[in-house]
């Protein structure tokens, strides 16, 4: 394939070649996304990018029980958002909180925390996947699946200093400053 061929390809949701292309990785968060919306679960996601039909299309799923800090990506100018599409599609389907950061900093993050039926933090989905297209069919990614409650608590609150922070970038969200609970 030619490469305006292959980015048409990934953004075409049912595609045999995308379903090859993102591979389990891709089976595995279509279906945790699935289970949340058919067993009415919350689930807390932090993303630096979002760009993909069917994942836009699995949160909406969600509906307002997918609460969403979305950042701007990676971008040159203040102003400027490389979610916008997204962003615009699920402003008033999800609940979704803007995190514009970049230039200045870069919004990062790629978590996912998925609740149990007591709306208790339960499962981390979290890694080096973008959840775009290319994150999800032309890029070597790593993700986990971690069920530990603990650990969960512990991504949904860091998730909480995100939606708290908006824009800034308080001391709270400095790795430096920053520190997991024992």
């Amino acid at each position: 394939l030619k490469a305006q061929e292959l980015r048409q390809v990934i953004g075409m949701p049912g595609n045999a070649l995308r379903a090859y292309l993102h591979g389990p990785l891709g089976q595995r968060l279509f279906a945790l996304l699935a289970d949340a919306a058919k067993r009415k679960r919350e689930l807390f996601a932090a993303l630096y990018e979002l760009d993909d039909e069917q994942l836009e299309s699995a949160l909406e799923g969600c509906g307002k029980r997918a609460h969403v800090v979305l950042a701007n990506g990676s971008v040159d100018k203040q102003g400027e958002d490389q979610n916008a599409e997204a962003r615009q599609r699920l402003s008033t389907k999800i609940d979704l909180h803007d995190r514009m950061v970049s230039p200045r900093a870069l919004g990062h993050n790629k978590f996912l925390v998925i609740c149990d039926a007591q709306r208790q933090p339960r499962w981390v989905w979290t890694g080096s996947q973008n959840w775009t297209k290319t994150g999800l069919c032309s890029q070597a990614n790593n993700t986990l699946l971690i069920d530990d409650p603990v650990l969960a608590l512990e991504f949904l609150k860091q998730w909480e200093l995100l939606k708290a922070a908006g824009d800034a970038t308080p001391a709270a969200l400095d790795r430096k400053s920053t520190r997991l609970n024992s």
